[in-house]
């Protein structure tokens, strides 16, 4: 099981520092083969990776795909429980059914 992280950083973010400064979005996006629009949604943290997406970041820059798909779920689920939201009944399965 793993522990979610407090308050993680958004992949984009960590994407930023890999980056060099020499390395525009634009060149990258290109190198990505997506638009640099997308691209700069994610470095903005206002985009998530997709798998598609993981699985580029990963040969560009020599990573794994798994690297930013967790990366993107640690942010995800934390964003999700610390967001207020109605209060869901656990499911109640009687020993019979079971």
């Amino acid at each position: 099981m793993t522990t979610l992280m407090h308050n993680p950083a958004h992949p984009g973010a960590i994407l930023r520092e890999y980056l060099s400064e020499d390395v525009s979005i634009t060149s990258a996006a290109a190198a990505l083969h997506c638009s640099r629009v997308i691209l700069s949604r994610i470095v903005n943290g206002r985009a998530g990776v997709t798998a598609d997406m993981a699985v580029r970041l990963a040969d560009y820059l020599g990573t794994s795909a798994e690297y930013w798909l967790n990366l993107q779920v640690q942010y995800d689920l934390w964003k999700a429980k610390s967001t207020k939201r109605p209060r869901v009944k656990p499911l109640v399965r009687s020993l019979a059914a079971a």
